[in-house]
Formats: structure tokens, sequence, C-alpha cells
């Protein structure tokens, strides 16, 4: 379903990658105020995680009632329904937000797993994919007090075509949200003896284990917001972001 408004400039879309599990409301906001800066479409991508699905299905499988915190049967007819329910009501709010910012926009529901399905977009689009709910009250990085009151947004600085574009987002956001600019680098030395003629070249899958270290105890802090260049379909990129997602609890920004 979409609305018209003001047509988006060159086709672009700003998504959001949203499912059962997400913490919607800064994601949906964050993306909201990128489509405005760009006059692009707001599109929304729900998916209905097949995991999940096949777990419904089992004869076991129950949940925990929000009303009386005690477990009950949780039939695959039932999660089907919650579901549908669940983005009907993201894409209201989606709609929402597009219409108080007169921009086009659109929103879809899937079916699959949600990294692979929202790594299926076109990669020329900026995607902010949403952080978990986590199960208990999160302690605060390092010992830190988060800084709730302002956020930090936190730029993954790689050697990409995409890295001065993807900082310069990551500053206009900093501006826009009021927080601060925290910068990771990505690369890292070459052990001693082999450094390569020519310019440096950093192995992908060093650089996924280097960036994922530094970056999984930032996607843990609830007030931060993380910023990486564009999708890249090396396998490197893919495993950063299967290893980041399970512990992110602020929105994701791929850019």
């Amino acid at each position: 379903m979409s609305a018209a408004a003001e047509p988006a400039r060159r086709g672009e879309r700003i998504w959001v990658a949203l499912d059962s599990a997400s913490q919607s409301d800064r994601a949906l906001e964050v993306a909201a105020l990128l489509a405005h800066r760009e006059r692009a479409e707001l599109a929304g991508l729900f998916v209905e995680d097949v995991d999940l699905l096949r777990l419904a299905g089992l004869p076991l499988a129950s949940e925990i009632s929000p009303i009386s915190a005690m477990l009950r049967p949780l039939g695959f007819a039932e999660l089907e329904r919650q579901l549908r329910s669940q983005a009907a009501g993201l894409e209201r709010e989606l709609a929402r937000l597009a219409r108080g910012a007169g921009l086009t926009w659109s929103f879809q529901v899937r079916r699959g797993k949600p990294l692979a399905e929202a790594m299926a977009l076109p990669a020329a689009d900026v995607m902010v994919i949403a952080g978990r709910r986590p199960a208990a009250p999160l302690p605060p990085a390092h010992g830190r007090v988060p800084r709730a009151a302002r956020g930090a947004v936190i730029v993954l600085q790689d050697a990409s075509p995409a890295a001065a574009r993807t900082l310069a987002l990551a500053r206009e956001l900093t501006v826009r949200l009021g927080a601060t600019l925290e910068v990771v680098a990505a690369a890292t030395e070459p052990a001693a003896g082999t450094r390569p003629a020519g310019p440096p070249r950093e192995p992908p899958g060093r650089l996924a284990r280097a960036a994922g270290a530094v970056l999984d105890a930032q996607a843990r802090r609830a007030d931060a917001l993380l910023v990486l260049s564009a999708r890249d379909p090396a396998a490197a990129t893919r495993e950063l972001l299967e290893d980041l997602l399970p512990a992110l609890h602020c929105p994701l920004v791929l850019a």
C-alpha cells in the first residue's frame, strides 16, 4: 500500500527494515528524517520470521501472556494473526510520519529470514535496520552511563567508495538529532614483514573481525545510532552483520 505526496527525488527510497522483535520507534524516526533530507520515498519492510513461524508450528510451542504472565499455547495460525496485526500497526505509523513530512511512502510484508530479506533490497538505497528489543534492561557499555539525553551517532570509517558520503551523512544526523559523533576506524595494521606493495588492502575476513569486535559493544547502547557504509555483496560484510544484529539494540543505518 502507498500514498502519493511530493514525488521522491531520482526514485530513491529510504528503507526501514522491521520484524516482530524490532524496537521500531527510533528506527522509523531516523528513516523518516533521512527520507525528508533526500526527498525520497519512505519505504517500510516487515519480515515475518520464517524460523519463528516454524517454531510456532511445533506441538509444544507456547508464549507468555502479556496479561496473566503465564504460559499459553501458541499455534501457527495465532502467530500469523499477531504478525499481521503488528505489521498493520507499523504501516499506519510509517504512513503517519510520511504524510506529516509530505513524503511518498510504501509498505510491504515478506516472509523469510530478516537479514536475508533486508539485504535483498536494492543496494543503491539507504536502509535503516531496527534494533532488537532486549529481554532485560541493558547495563551501560563498559560501565559508562548512557547519554540518553543526546545519544551518539557512531560511524564506521572504512576504505569503501562510499566512506566520505557515509561520514557526511553521519555528521548531519549528529546535528539533526542533537547527538555526539563517534568515529570507529575499521582499518588494522598489517603484520610485521607482510606490508604489500602499492595501496594497502584489508583482508575482508580480518576487517569483519576487527570492526565487529569494536562495534559489538556499541550496538548494545540503546542511546546510539550506528552508521555503516553502503551494503557490499562481499561475504565479509554479510558476516559482520550476521554477528552484529543479534546484539543490536539501536538503529543501524546502511548508507
